[in-house]
């Protein structure tokens, strides 16, 4: 499956190499069965921390996923809150438009993205929700574990990630159903083989997309998820792909989350692991 964020107002291209692309897509009320790039479709309850972010941009309606962190908040990207507005968030779906048993919607308290946050670069890209009130858990709606400081994703590891983006570089909305796949880490390096320099920082995670699975519009602010000692946990959030599209090859980029963990526990008051 291919996880593309949603898309954003900049688009750096340099020559010979990439500026990346945050994709937040403005979706249309769809029930497409496409699938994302050589992704699966997830079984209710298989990732039941996966949210949905419909919000507002410069008047346009726009999608991004996002992770439960406990019965209040939610983990997504900076540049899905960076100027957003009427936000609206899905639980405990699998289906994005579709009316599904233990599905809520719910509105929020606030949204803070990062004081540091860089939209040029993507620096820091990285924001949490408040919910209205606390959710209740149930089979669908549980919440993920956030990662110790030390838990830094090495290249060649294996992670999953999730998400209602596009499945195609030639779809203009993201699709009804939630779809994962299995990706594989790669050095800061390597991926600065594809990317600018100055968009590969310490805090960003990349994974292979030469298999053409990968984000795309509308998967920006997913959860990339790893089992550390036989528990999932939230080791990366969904940030950019490339400007020359979602199935060209190129990595998909993560800000790791284990290096933005004073801003999730100061600004939320989670009790730090």
């Amino acid at each position: 499956m291919k996880v593309f964020i949603l898309l954003c107002s900049f688009a750096l291209v340099y020559a010979g190499q990439d500026g990346g692309v945050v994709v937040n897509n403005a979706p249309n009320n769809s029930s497409s069965e496409g699938r994302i790039i050589n992704g699966i479709e997830a079984a209710r309850g298989q990732f039941p921390w996966q949210v949905g972010i419909f919000h507002t941009i410069n008047g346009n309606r726009q999608f991004c996923g996002g992770a439960l962190l406990n019965n209040q908040w939610v983990l997504t990207a900076g540049h899905c809150v960076y100027n957003a507005n009427t936000f609206e968030v899905i639980l405990g779906a699998t289906r994005a438009y579709d009316n599904q048993n233990g599905k809520i919607t719910m509105k929020i308290e606030k949204a803070l993205y990062h004081p540091r946050y860089n939209p040029n670069n993507l620096n820091n890209d990285v924001a949490v929700i408040k919910l209205i009130s606390p959710v209740q858990y149930s089979n669908y709606i549980q919440p993920i574990r956030l990662p110790k400081s030390s838990d830094y994703l090495q290249p060649n590891n294996y992670v999953w990630v999730s998400g209602w983006g596009k499945t195609s570089d030639q779809q203009s909305q993201i699709t009804n159903i939630l779809n994962y796949v299995q990706l594989r880490t790669i050095s800061n390096q390597e991926c600065k083989n594809y990317f600018n320099s100055n968009l590969i920082l310490d805090n960003v995670v990349c994974c292979d997309g030469r298999q053409i699975q990968s984000t795309c519009n509308g998967d920006s602010g997913g959860p990339l998820i790893q089992e550390i000692n036989g528990v999932w946990t939230h080791v990366g959030i969904v940030s950019f792909v490339s400007t020359r599209g979602c199935a060209v090859g190129y990595p998909s980029g993560f800000i790791r989350t284990a290096s933005v963990l004073d801003f999730i526990y100061t600004n939320t008051g989670i009790s730090r692991q």
